[in-house]
């Protein structure tokens, strides 16, 4: 976190990086504080996570509201992909090997779904360890 709030800092500055570290700090707050005091109203599907609301996605100059998963980190993005993968292409009914592109921890559950021996995340993993950017 010390690496963040110096580039922060760097880049916009002490007034900015204090309100941005402020959102940062009290927004996870007060989602929590409502994911345990108030009713059930999500549900993660990539980790089965349930509470009240998500929390938000924080940039400077940018909030995106009930966006990331508490327990796995997944995006609306991962959440409708897991959601596509389920109810569109029946996932659970495919059987042979995958090719998967850019896997968030999010879906990880998804994807570790099926072959007992060794998931697909575990395959994507291992390969992108031995693997940078530029596919070298």
């Amino acid at each position: 976190m010390l690496g963040w709030v110096s580039q922060q800092l760097k880049d916009h500055g002490v007034v900015v990086t204090t309100r941005l570290l402020g959102r940062v700090v009290m927004s996870p707050v007060r989602v929590e504080f409502g994911n345990k005091l108030l009713p059930v109203k999500v549900v993660c599907p990539c980790c089965g996570w349930r509470g009240r609301q998500f929390h938000d996605y924080i940039e400077v100059g940018y909030t995106g509201r009930n966006s990331v998963c508490p327990q796995c980190e997944s995006h609306p993005m991962h959440r409708y992909l897991s959601l596509w993968l389920a109810r569109e292409f029946e996932l659970e009914e495919k059987s042979g090997v995958a090719l998967i592109f850019a896997a968030r921890e999010g879906l990880r559950a998804r994807l570790a779904e099926g072959d007992a021996s060794e998931g697909l995340w575990d395959r994507y993993k291992r390969v992108a360890r031995h693997t940078d950017s530029r596919g070298h």
